[in-house]
């Protein structure tokens, strides 16, 4: 007789996509005939609920303020940070804003390279995961730039007129993520935040579309970054649901923030 682990009780409680439909069905008639099965997912049920409090106690969205710079000599100078070519001048690249935040502890350093007039930024957090795919939200103008997996963003254009003493920014780190790394055509299945809030999931051979089921939910945005051609796609959620158009064979990572 078949018996089911407590691996698979595991899995079915926390990942229930990545097992079929045939498995879902036979570890649900286990925990509901078997003792032992039963017993197993109670355990892990509580002992994941309270992880989950804890990691909900987190700050997502981050107020960042503008740090004014002593005004020390040498200030304002440009800083040599890296080469752009063995035969070509080296980039200069001048800090145009510092933004903080105490609790955590976050830095995000705004550089300019005069070479081009763009802007870079830079994230430097204390705590683990403050950094990769973040995004800093300007309110105004209203603009979220996304970091890449060091936290670094190059090439900005859109914020050459801003004043940065006055700026209004958050920043926004994941609350969970979704690796998609094969198609489902045709089938729905759903997952859960930290806080609790139930995404349903629904991919065809075209597009993968998220819905959030709880509308008191305070998730506002997800990110597609394509494993394949690092393709990066921000969208806002839209409560009819949030799609994401592809074509071919779909690797990629969902990121969720509040």
């Amino acid at each position: 007789m078949r018996k089911v682990s407590e691996y698979k009780i595991e899995q079915y409680l926390r990942y229930p996509q990545t097992l079929s439909d045939e498995e879902r069905t036979f570890i649900s008639e286990e925990i509901k005939n078997s003792a032992e099965a039963s017993k197993i997912y109670r355990f892990l049920k509580e002992y994941y609920e309270e992880l989950d409090a804890i990691k909900s106690e987190k700050e997502s969205v981050i107020p960042l303020e503008f740090k004014r710079q002593k005004q020390n000599p040498g200030v304002g100078s440009p800083v040599v940070l890296a080469a752009m070519s063995e035969n070509s001048e080296k980039a200069s690249l001048v800090t145009k804003a510092t933004l903080v935040s105490e609790r955590p502890k976050t830095v995000v350093r705004v550089l300019e390279n005069k070479m081009d007039d763009t802007l870079q930024f830079h994230v430097h957090g204390e705590e683990p995961g403050t950094t990769e795919r973040v995004i800093v939200s300007f309110q105004n103008p209203k603009l979220d730039l996304v970091t890449d997996e060091e936290g670094k963003l190059k090439q900005v254009r859109e914020l050459s007129d801003i004043q940065w003493e006055e700026v209004s920014a958050v920043l926004r780190i994941p609350v969970f993520r979704f690796n998609m790394n094969k198609v489902n055509h045709g089938k729905l299945y759903s997952l859960r935040d930290v806080g609790g809030s139930e995404v349903k999931i629904n991919q065809t051979k075209e597009e993968v579309t998220f819905v959030v089921k709880d509308q008191e939910s305070s998730l506002s945005r997800i990110l597609m970054v394509n494993k394949k051609s690092d393709e990066v796609i921000l969208n806002r959620i839209d409560p009819e649901g949030t799609s994401f158009s592809f074509r071919g064979r779909m690797e990629a990572i969902f990121y969720f923030y509040k």
